[in-house]
């Protein structure tokens, strides 16, 4: 019998036996490179959509949060392929495996857009404000500026004591 100690970064069969009998006996030990998985989570992406992650030259894509790799110890560059009304703060980088898996967390932010709404007709300073999004944007300014992702956005003007709003609603779209 005999028992063969691992290597780092290999494997092979642990162990054996060899039947000796009248003359030398030689017994053949083979070696893999052991690999270890690369694991790419988004978070922030809408479900379903579809990303890319090119690691080493060898793209893959997935509709689900994750995408993995199977690779041997060392350090692989990776490029993440831009996906439409979303950013990264880093498309590519670097990742390294190093005896066990290796992860990498990839943060998706929809695009942000600006809404501006301008008046005119009101005294300089007089406080107006625009309801959005649920939400009351108010300006003692002539604008009032509101970022958003793509969407469709019903607004109101609020009213202001002696004066009208024309439009006084209305909706937005904002797509790229």
């Amino acid at each position: 019998s005999y028992t063969i100690n691992p290597v780092q970064g290999y494997s092979t069969t642990s162990s054996g036996s060899v039947t000796v009998s009248g003359g030398d006996k030689q017994v053949g030990v083979a070696w893999t490179q052991a690999t270890y998985q690369i694991t790419f989570t988004e978070t922030g992406l809408d479900p379903g959509t579809s990303w890319t992650v090119t690691l080493a030259g060898t793209p893959q894509s997935s509709t689900v949060s994750t995408i993995s790799f199977s690779k041997p110890d060392g350090t692989y560059d990776y490029t993440i392929s831009p996906v439409s009304g979303y950013t990264l703060s880093s498309y590519s980088s670097q990742v390294t495996v190093s005896g066990g898996p290796a992860n990498v967390q990839v943060s998706w932010s929809k695009v942000q857009y600006t809404i501006t709404f301008t008046e005119t007709g009101l005294p300089a300073g007089t406080p107006w404000s625009v309801v959005i999004g649920g939400s009351s944007q108010p300006s003692s300014t002539q604008t009032i500026a509101v970022n958003v992702p793509d969407g469709s956005y019903p607004y109101t003007v609020n009213s202001v004591s002696g004066y009208s709003a024309s439009p006084s609603s209305g909706t937005v779209d904002v797509s790229g």
